[in-house]
């Protein structure tokens, strides 16, 4: 199969963002195998992820700085002639409202749209693209199950790749400090943590809660937790560049989503060896922690929750060969070469029809 021309089209290179850089990464990939790669991104940054020179990127923020502020129309213009200037033969999109656009701004141009599930919500942009995507990739089974799809060469599952990184091992001895991670919106149920956490401290009142993220509920969880009177006992932190880093410093990794698509953050607690514990919600945790707890541990409940983690020190071997599980997982399930793989023989069922 001869070099293919691959156009991702994103809403913005930011640094910390998960979509973002597993774009960032696939099209390095891609690059280093001799595909001519164009990134198109709604919005430029200020910090964002680093790319080899030979990736153009092309960024309605440029056009903006030219011309000022333009309507949804004219930037669905400016996406197709974007689009058809680059003479894709293949279009990658992954956050659902961008894809949506992706396929208006590309109507009867006749391209392959091979679109990125990172939704864990029924959503029209989403519905909408997995109807009429000429591939959707799905992050777990779980999620293609959740959407109702038939495994097939049209409906693929094929993980967010590990971006391999120096980080620190950590070592399983205590279950003091609690970390999460993830913006503080209503998704990630932080207000249901924090309360929950209340409830933990009356019971060992040496543990500690760090949350790393921001957005619109930080004020709100602020009071909340001075409401608790939890002050010194719960910590507010801004999202971290240095993320590996900073988890190998805490001792349980938790995570209260309503929902999730692939939980980026929970592989790299993975990957630094960190316990962690999640609520079963749709499509995400059980994938990389197993149905049966192989790599982490998996809460159905409040009353669960709160029985389990009072006992975590009387399982710390178990929970140490769970920790190590993980790992293992993170760098041989999600490792670049072999989700790289994935995308190539996808590409060659493609081309090949």
């Amino acid at each position: 199969m001869s070099k293919k021309r691959i156009v991702f089209v994103t809403s913005s290179l930011k640094t910390g963002g998960g979509s973002e850089r597993q774009v960032v990464s696939l099209a390095q990939l891609f690059f280093a195998a001799s595909y001519e790669v164009t990134i198109i991104a709604y919005y430029r940054e200020k910090e964002e992820y680093e790319l080899p020179q030979g990736i153009a990127i092309i960024s309605l923020s440029d056009s903006e700085k030219k011309n000022g502020q333009i309507s949804k129309i004219k930037r669905l213009r400016w996406l197709r002639q974007s689009i058809k200037k680059c003479k894709p033969d293949l279009l990658y999109t992954k956050q659902a409202p961008v894809a949506f656009m992706v396929y208006l701004s590309t109507l009867f141009l006749k391209l392959k749209i091979i679109y990125m599930c990172s939704e864990s919500r029924k959503t029209f942009a989403n519905a909408f693209m997995l109807r009429h995507a000429t591939v959707r990739i799905f992050q777990t089974p779980q999620q293609l199950v959740f959407f109702n799809r038939e495994p097939s060469s049209k409906n693929l599952v094929i993980p967010n790749m590990f971006i391999p990184r120096p980080y620190v091992q950590h070592d399983v001895n205590s279950f003091k400090r609690i970390v999460m991670v993830g913006r503080l919106e209503p998704q990630k149920n932080y207000v249901q943590a924090i309360e929950l956490f209340k409830q933990l401290t009356a019971k060992d009142a040496s543990l500690s809660l760090t949350i790393y993220g921001a957005g619109r509920l930080k004020a709100s969880l602020e009071a909340l937790v001075t409401t608790l009177k939890l002050e010194k006992k719960v910590f507010f932190h801004p999202v971290t560049s240095n993320l590996l880093e900073v988890l190998s410093q805490y001792d349980v990794f938790l995570m209260t989503s309503l929902y999730e698509g692939l939980p980026n953050a929970m592989i790299e607690a993975m990957i630094v060896g960190l316990p962690v514990v999640s609520f079963d919600c749709p499509t995400g945790p059980r994938f990389l922690i197993g149905d049966h707890n192989e790599r982490g541990i998996l809460i159905k409940n409040v009353p669960e929750f709160l029985d389990i983690f009072m006992e975590l020190p009387k399982c710390l071997k178990q929970i140490r060969v769970a920790a190590f599980m993980a790992q293992q997982f993170v760098l041989n399930d999600l490792a670049p070469e072999n989700i790289f793989a994935a995308h190539l023989k996808m590409l060659e069922s493609l081309f090949n029809d």
